[in-house]
């Protein structure tokens, strides 16, 4: 009984770290910078390519992670302040792709930029920015990104 109740724990306990992983790639914006880098009718295919790689970022952050660590990462990037820092990205890349249409750019103050070096001097701050989680996340993020390019060509 006891190791069943152990079995049923552990398999609620790595679902809700599969959802939180999940809260981290939809809110760290991933599939954003592959899009941003993209011409807007490949959406279609890159939604459809990125939806089938979600698993493989997902169980790699899960494997890297606690669940604890997952739900700061979640809430920092779901935070209005993680939210701008991750547009700023995004229409950085956006703009390096797209030099003849280039978006505003959203700067952080003094005041926020201080806050995101804060968040990135914590623990799990500085573990999904330098360590050897975070490199294989990106790694395979950057190989993910190079499939759907080839898989989802640039329209003539």
């Amino acid at each position: 009984m006891y190791l069943l109740c152990g079995l049923v724990g552990h398999a609620h306990a790595a679902g809700d770290a599969s959802g939180e992983a999940t809260r981290v790639i939809d809110s760290s914006g991933i599939i954003r910078m592959v899009k941003a880098t993209s011409q807007t009718a490949q959406y279609p295919c890159i939604d459809k390519n990125w939806k089938k790689s979600v698993p493989e970022i997902q169980r790699l952050f899960v494997s890297n992670f606690t669940i604890d660590e997952l739900r700061t990462l979640a809430s920092f990037f779901e935070s209005p302040l993680g939210s701008k820092y991750i547009t700023a990205f995004e229409t950085q890349f956006y703009n390096s792709r797209h030099p003849e249409q280039t978006r505003p750019l959203a700067s952080l103050s003094e005041a926020e930029q201080n806050e995101v070096k804060q968040f990135y001097e914590t623990p799990t701050g500085k573990k999904y920015l330098n360590s050897p989680a975070a490199q294989a996340i990106t790694d395979a993020t950057i190989m993910i990104g190079v499939k759907i390019g080839v898989a989802c060509p640039r329209p003539k």
